[in-house]
């Protein structure tokens, strides 16, 4: 029975104060793109934006077309040369904010370890930001994706919902495969880790060094404490008692939700052809099997 493990990256797997990150980063892109369009609006325009990622319910819309779809329009005759200079800045100026990051090396540890056991890796770091930056975080922290195979790492190409949205750790569980085995999420933020995965029905891990006490409460974390205490707190358990439970309408309300966006993903790279392909003589194609759960549901 494989354990898969949800881990949060800021401030879990690498020191990230966001309030600084953020408040750099807008900055440094606001004044990249300022021969194009004013900071003053700049950034309203992308703060809006990201506003609409963080609220998006729709399962057939990826973060990313949330995001180009209110944020490109509002930029007017200039949209087109912003859009050119964006894969630029992750490239040449991104890199530059790893210096107001800290990496961990428990992190490594935390990140070998798990996977000698045999545990499957999820990185679930809200997916608002591209692919590149999430892999260069992942770089700075020492745990590239290069190099651990990790399972997934969510990012905004892919995901259609955000933190805290119960509806995300959903999306990522449906991506997997609805594994049977236990779940468990590792994160240092109560409000976007622990209680929308809690909500969904799944275990929690609250990073905080058991400096605070933890709430109380049906969303309360599971278990807390460092990094480091992740992995001999689940080698104390059965496995059985991490597995989740999808039984509340919190939970049903969100796989409802991640179903259709998981399946937008999962099929987004087949071509006609593979639409109407049969894996074997007898078996559905993947039309069929659509058609089927459509009847199904009526």
């Amino acid at each position: 029975m494989t354990l898969t493990l949800l881990v949060d990256l800021d401030d879990t797997l690498l020191v990230n104060d966001a309030n600084r990150f953020i408040s750099v980063y807008l900055k440094l892109l606001a004044g990249y793109m300022a021969e194009h369009v004013a900071p003053e609006r700049f950034v309203p325009t992308l703060m809006a934006a990201t506003q609409q990622m963080m609220v998006n319910q729709r399962p057939d819309r990826c973060l990313k077309e949330t995001f180009d779809t209110a944020f490109y329009p509002s930029l007017g005759p200039e949209q087109d040369k912003v859009r050119g200079k964006i894969d630029d800045f992750y490239a040449n100026v991104f890199p530059a904010l790893q210096e107001y990051t800290i990496a961990l090396p428990q992190a490594v540890t935390f990140v070998e370890g798990a996977l000698q056991r045999g545990y499957q890796l999820v990185i679930a770091t809200n997916p608002l930001f591209p692919r590149t930056a999430i892999h260069q975080r992942l770089n700075w922290g020492g745990v590239s994706p290069e190099k651990y195979p990790f399972r997934l790492v969510t990012s905004y190409e892919t995901f259609h919902f955000s933190k805290p949205n119960p509806a995300y750790y959903a999306e990522i569980l449906a991506r997997l495969g609805w594994s049977e085995g236990p779940v468990v999420m590792v994160g240092d933020d109560l409000d976007m880790d622990i209680v929308p995965a809690r909500r969904l029905g799944l275990a929690a891990f609250w990073i905080n060094a058991g400096h605070t006490p933890p709430p109380n409460g049906k969303y309360a974390p599971t278990a807390q404490g460092a990094l480091a205490d992740v992995l001999p707190w689940l080698t104390s358990l059965a496995p059985e008692s991490l597995r989740p439970n999808y039984t509340s309408p919190d939970s049903a309300l969100a796989i409802l939700r991640s179903t259709p966006a998981a399946l937008h993903s999962l099929t987004a790279d087949l071509s006609a052809a593979d639409w109407r392909k049969s894996p074997q003589a007898g078996e559905w194609s993947v039309t069929e099997i659509l058609c089927h759960l459509r009847d199904v549901e009526q």
